[in-house]
């Protein structure tokens, strides 16, 4: 038996606009949530930070990756630092590194103020950074 070889019927105009209908839906909708990320992030933290101390919009917040408050963006940081362990030992010399240079830094910054202090400059102390060892 031949095989009949049938040409595809042409889609039904309904066809294509249910597609496009289906589209159209996904871009308004992803159009949508992105504007209300960015009237969240733009004026809606604001007033979070000030009125909801660590309660459901916080959680929701650092779900997000983002604190409400600077506090808590900077409780978040040195909580990495403090548990960050380098697995390369190319890293773990970066940071020694780097550390050292600080603790040498710190130093030289202590030897400045008593040279300046001899020579009669009085300065203002100020509060040092606090810095995760």
């Amino acid at each position: 038996m031949k095989q009949q070889r049938r040409a595809s019927e042409p889609l039904a105009i309904e066809q294509f606009l249910s597609a496009y209908l289906l589209l159209g839906i996904g871009m308004v909708l992803a159009v949508v949530l992105l504007a209300l990320e960015h009237v969240y992030f733009k004026y809606v933290r604001k007033h979070l930070a000030k009125k909801d101390s660590g309660g459901c919009c916080a959680l929701v917040s650092l779900s997000m990756g983002k604190s409400l408050t600077f506090r808590g963006a900077v409780y978040e940081a040195t909580d990495k630092l403090r548990r960050h362990r380098c697995r390369d030992p190319l890293c773990d010399t970066h940071i020694w590194r780097v550390k050292h240079e600080l603790d040498m830094a710190r130093i030289t910054i202590k030897h400045l103020e008593k040279e300046l202090e001899a020579s009669g400059y009085k300065h203002r102390k100020q509060q040092p950074l606090h810095v995760a060892r």
